[in-house]
């Protein structure tokens, strides 16, 4: 596949160097691209900043879609974790291995994205998960904290409160991608 030059880099390289970045307007795009997905059968399976690109006009392009599921038929690329994703943005169910990549694995790495976006670090920071971290998100029970960039009206109130169903520990507790941009496309 042959894409074009993305000179801002991935969202997380353009939340760092523009200042005035709209954190806001990036997670509503990035929600609409992923209800796009979903709408249309395709589980992405490995949402992370990485993957998310900014076009020189501000537009959210989503990339790699080397684990994604496609109407039930899985494409396998290089991956040896086909349908696994990247850790860090992984569910629990998919962590313990109890499901490969869903629509409901798909929300819990959007929230994990959109924090990556306000924190401009990936989930948990930079530092290695320990032990007792570790099987806390497995077991579904720990999440990041709120980002000091989500501003504390009633705006990021209510969207702090979404991704914490965004992290629930039962998947079928979180969100559908059409209640999240539903819920940011009217800010």
């Amino acid at each position: 596949m042959i894409s074009p030059w993305i000179e801002n880099g991935s969202v997380t390289e353009y939340v760092e160097n523009q200042r005035n970045a709209d954190y806001y307007g990036l997670c509503t795009q990035l929600s609409r691209a992923i209800n796009y997905l979903h709408t249309n059968g395709v589980i992405h399976g490995d949402i992370k900043g990485d993957n998310v690109l900014v076009s020189n006009e501000g537009i959210v392009k989503v990339m790699d879609f080397g684990v994604s599921i496609m109407a039930q038929l899985r494409l396998e690329f290089t991956h040896t974790g086909v349908g696994r994703g990247t850790e860090r943005w992984q569910a629990p169910e998919i962590l313990r291995r109890k499901t490969d990549s869903t629509k409901e694995g798909d929300i819990y790495a959007l929230g994990m994205t959109i924090i990556e976006i306000y924190t401009h670090d990936r989930p948990y920071g930079d530092t290695d998960i320990g032990h007792d971290e570790r099987c806390e998100i497995i077991a579904g029970t720990r999440r990041p904290g709120r980002p000091w960039r989500l501003p504390f009206d009633s705006r990021g109130t209510a969207f702090w409160a979404l991704l914490q169903r965004c992290w629930s520990g039962d998947r079928t507790a979180r969100p559908t991608i059409d209640e999240i941009y539903k819920q940011l496309a009217r800010g």
